[in-house]
């Protein structure tokens, strides 16, 4: 698999919408493999990529807690293609760095959608 972090981006960069449709999973996936990555076998739940990303390549660089800790990694180290995945509700969150903005189904404000803090678990290639 040839990771083409720029046509990933790319795909991520389409999306335009500024509200979830929930399909978060999905749009990621999407990008994913847009970048040439192949992702037979990927998991329905966005949480569940957690296990799943290691498998084909990428590596867990971070667990970060707080909104506060998220924005100093946005600002400071993330690097684009990097993969957030979150435990939230019933099926997680998934988001993509463009470099510019986290990307799902939507275009994120930032990195946890959610209010108050979370676990996010980031992937990087």
């Amino acid at each position: 698999m040839t990771w083409n972090i720029n046509k990933a981006i790319q795909k991520a960069e389409s999306v335009k919408t500024r509200t979830s449709s929930g399909k978060c999973a999905m749009f990621v996936r999407q990008f994913l493999e847009a970048g040439g990555l192949d992702l037979t076998g990927h998991p329905v739940s966005a949480k569940d990529y957690a296990s799943f990303l290691p498998k084909i390549g990428f590596v867990n660089i971070a667990n970060i807690a707080s909104r506060a800790e998220q924005t100093k990694f946005t600002n400071n180290d993330a690097v684009p293609g990097d993969v957030a995945v979150m435990e939230h509700g019933t099926h997680g969150h998934i988001c993509l760095w463009t470099g510019k903005a986290w990307v799902s189904d939507f275009m994120q404000n930032n990195m946890w959608p959610y209010q108050g803090d979370g676990l996010v678990s980031i992937f990087r290639m």
